[in-house]
C-alpha cells in the first residue's frame, strides 16, 4: 500500500490464491460503526498480510475457506462485533499468524 485506506464495508476483498498485502504500515479503517472487515480473504491459499493496522470494522481481519496463508507484523484494533474478535478464521486451515496484535475488540 502507499496511503491509508478507509471503508465502510469490506474494504480489502482477496478471492484468488498467491497474494501478498504488504501495508507498509498503513492503516485501513472503518467508522466504528462499518460493517464487514476491513481485509476479507475468501477462498484462498497462500495469503499474506503483512505490517498492517486494520481498525474499527466489524472484523478487522476475515479469513473463510482460506489455507496456508500467513498474517504478520499485523494490528487489529476496535473491531466492532460483539460476538467475534479482531481476526476471525472459519473454515480455514494450516494458516500461521505471527506478531499479531488484538485490543479494543467487542469479541473474546
Amino acid at each position: 500500500m502507499t496511503g491509508n485506506l478507509a471503508n465502510n464495508t469490506n474494504c480489502i476483498n482477496i478471492t484468488t490464491s498467491n497474494v501478498t498485502l504488504n501495508c507498509a504500515s498503513f492503516n485501513i479503517s472503518g467508522t466504528g460503526a462499518a460493517t464487514g472487515a476491513g481485509i476479507n480473504i475468501t477462498g484462498a491459499r497462500n495469503v499474506t498480510i503483512a505490517n498492517c493496522l486494520v481498525q474499527n470494522f466489524e472484523e478487522n481481519i476475515y479469513l473463510q475457506n482460506t489455507n496456508s496463508s500467513f498474517v504478520i507484523n499485523t494490528t487489529s484494533k476496535n473491531s466492532t462485533s460483539a460476538s467475534l474478535a479482531g481476526i476471525y478464521a472459519t473454515a480455514s486451515s494450516n494458516n500461521t499468524f505471527n506478531n499479531i496484535t488484538v485490543s479494543g475488540s467487542a469479541g473474546a
